[in-house]
């Protein structure tokens, strides 16, 4: 199971043992990065911590109008295919399915898809993340 920090806590000291939270992949003004929880849990899960996911908690979201857009969404998709491999550069481990060749040959087709399925935001949304991830893997390494 994948554990997000979509509505996490966590001790302040098993924080402090493993540092802080990584500045380059979380949300800073209007930027949609992410990630950031999510390499706090691996963190802790590599140090023999434990991690639980508890169901019966709930959180309620007030979305803004906006974030139903499919301009919003797109944008933010794109955001979360570079977060996926600044995420997985920092472990040393990029999976295939975001590896710069995968995504390479995979924009082609995923942007005939969204022509051809104009009417569905899906392959629209897979393009946006493929894009992203292959832009982040294009990119200048961050120092």
């Amino acid at each position: 199971m994948r554990i997000v920090g979509a509505d996490f806590a966590l001790r302040r000291n098993e924080l402090v043992s493993i540092g802080v939270f990584d500045e380059w992949l979380g949300r800073t003004g209007s930027s949609l990065l992410s990630g950031d929880e999510s390499a706090v849990i691996r963190q802790l899960v590599a140090k023999g911590m434990d991690v639980w996911y508890d169901p019966t908690v709930a959180v309620r979201h007030k979305i803004p109008a906006e974030r139903l857009k499919l301009r919003w969404l797109a944008r933010r998709t794109f955001m979360e295919g570079v977060s996926e491999v600044r995420l997985h550069r920092a472990s040393g481990s990029i999976p295939r399915h975001i590896r710069p060749f995968k995504l390479a040959i995979s924009i082609p087709v995923l942007a005939v898809a969204a022509a051809v399925m104009f009417w569905r935001s899906d392959p629209k949304l897979r393009l946006a993340r493929a894009v992203g991830g292959l832009r982040e893997h294009l990119a200048p390494p961050m120092a």
